[in-house]
């Protein structure tokens, strides 16, 4: 019951973040930047921290949607975004054990929405991005917290993210109730 009210909420954020920016696009460009709207690829690797395993890391990708702030500030942005994170154990592998339905991997995917406040652009400068959503993997689901903070330069960034699995079930994969990953993540910001 509490998941269906997590994933209504995380639907009508969505669905604010896109009205609130939508309206106002063609007040968004700028000499530095001709476009409000970004798709964002990353790619990541980072360790889970609670877990009973004998390894602990992993590989994943996020890929997302920003929207300029044109209510706040406009260096600003609204993000929504799909992320998926694999950590194999024992005989796992990086790539096949993705949705094999075996027990050789910790594997999970999240649905976030975000803000992600920039020091200069979403191009250029410091950034710090808090997000929230649903997690959901092989045996549980959980209400997820996952900032990501970092460095843009020229459209391309590297930043450190944590992501934060809050279950009130023990996942039979780590042993554990919820997940705190760690890592680095790279990405590229695509201007639309």
């Amino acid at each position: 019951m509490k998941m269906k009210k997590i994933k209504s909420v995380f639907i009508l954020v969505a669905i604010i973040l896109a009205s609130a920016t939508v309206s106002a696009q063609e007040k968004s460009e700028t000499p530095k930047e001709k476009s409000g709207t970004y798709i964002h690829v990353s790619g990541q690797a980072g360790w889970v921290l609670k877990t009973k395993q004998d390894k602990s890391f992993g590989i994943g990708g996020t890929v997302g949607l920003m929207f300029q702030d044109n209510l706040l500030s406009q260096k600003n942005y609204f993000t929504l975004s799909a992320k998926g994170f694999n950590s194999p154990f024992g005989d796992g592998k990086f790539i096949t054990s993705i949705l094999n339905k075996k027990t050789d991997a910790f594997n999970y995917y999240e649905l976030l929405a975000g803000y992600r406040f920039t020091t200069n652009s979403i191009e250029n400068g410091l950034f710090a991005e808090p997000r929230i959503g649903f997690g959901k993997g092989y045996t549980y689901q959980a209400f997820v917290f996952s900032p990501v903070i970092g460095f843009a330069f020229n459209k391309f960034e590297l930043g450190v993210f944590s992501d934060f699995g809050f279950s009130q079930d023990a996942n039979v994969l780590t042993g554990e109730k919820g997940y705190t990953t760690l890592g680095l993540s790279v990405g590229y910001n695509i201007g639309l």
